[in-house]
């Protein structure tokens, strides 16, 4: 039995616990358990998928792209290189203290 909580009265229950030693604890497994390898089998395998070429959105999207290279008479390259390094992060940051809007609001408040 699980206890009642101290002090929050909007907790009133009690539910039962129990633990299954029986079952093996997978951390791969969802919470719904484990299918056994064997019947992941069972369903077909190496059946046709046929071909309907390319998606309209990515013919779309293509077509797009040559007009712009067309227009701009510029090739878009994409660079797999490895990018520079980001903006220095580990520098000096001076504190000037709390900011006088934060000053003005916090005695709007205590008012």
């Amino acid at each position: 039995m699980v206890p009642e909580a101290a002090t929050n009265k909007s907790y009133r229950y009690k539910s039962n616990v129990q633990l299954d030693s029986e079952i093996e604890s997978d951390p791969i497994c969802s919470s719904a358990g484990c299918e056994s390898k064997a019947a992941a089998k069972t369903h077909p395998m190496d059946y046709f998928v046929p071909n309907f070429g390319a998606d309209h959105d990515i013919m779309h999207s293509d077509s797009s792209l040559n007009w712009a290279q067309n227009q701009l008479n510029h090739k878009w390259v994409v660079s797999t290189a490895k990018p520079p390094p980001g903006h220095p992060t580990d520098y000096f940051v001076p504190d000037f203290g709390m900011d006088e809007d934060v000053k003005s609001t916090l005695n709007t408040i205590s008012q």
